[in-house]
């Protein structure tokens, strides 16, 4: 007892082993403080899914960008979707085609296909879709990643989607 009543007076002297005994308190203090914080308020792991475009050769670089209708009017684009939910997820592309401005998602042109899939958590899933366009114009593809909402049942929009942007002309 007698030796917890020194160290407590040593806090109290002017000397500076008091000064660094108060600071390594406090430093304890503080430090479990914030420890105690973040383990009552550590957020929560918030799952995503992602999808992106490839071009033939499995690279982001050559993707189509002049169609000439009898030539090359149909194209074919790697489409990949990967799962980080922590969580098995059914996923769905939906390729849809514009020739308008795109202001929101999702957009609401003609559809052209549909793709889909259940992945594994940190599953990776590509998949080929063939474009066909044979009227002369400037097109946007679209390729939105709809995700299964086991809550409400549906398919829901995930917020991902991907632009190819297309010219489509006539042979000269």
């Amino acid at each position: 007892m007698e030796a917890i009543k020194k160290r407590f007076r040593s806090l109290n002297s002017d000397n500076e082993n008091g000064y660094a005994v108060a600071v390594l308190i406090a430093l304890i203090i503080v430090s479990g403080v914030i420890a105690g914080y973040y383990l009552l308020m550590k957020p929560q792991f918030k799952g995503f899914t992602t999808i992106y475009l490839l071009d033939s050769e499995g690279t982001a670089v050559n993707y189509p960008e002049l169609v000439v209708i009898n030539q090359n009017q149909t194209f074919n684009v790697q489409v990949a979707v990967e799962n980080h939910m922590g969580k098995r997820q059914h996923s769905e592309i939906i390729v849809k085609i514009t020739d308008e401005t795109i202001a929101l998602f999702p957009v609401s042109g003609s559809v052209l296909g549909k793709y889909e899939k259940t992945l594994n958590n940190e599953e990776k899933w590509e998949t080929s879709a063939a474009i066909t366009l044979n009227k002369p114009g400037k097109y946007s593809v679209v390729f939105e990643l709809w995700i299964y909402n086991e809550e409400t049942e549906q398919l829901e929009f995930s917020e991902n989607a991907c632009v190819l942007n297309v010219e489509v002309v006539n042979p000269t």
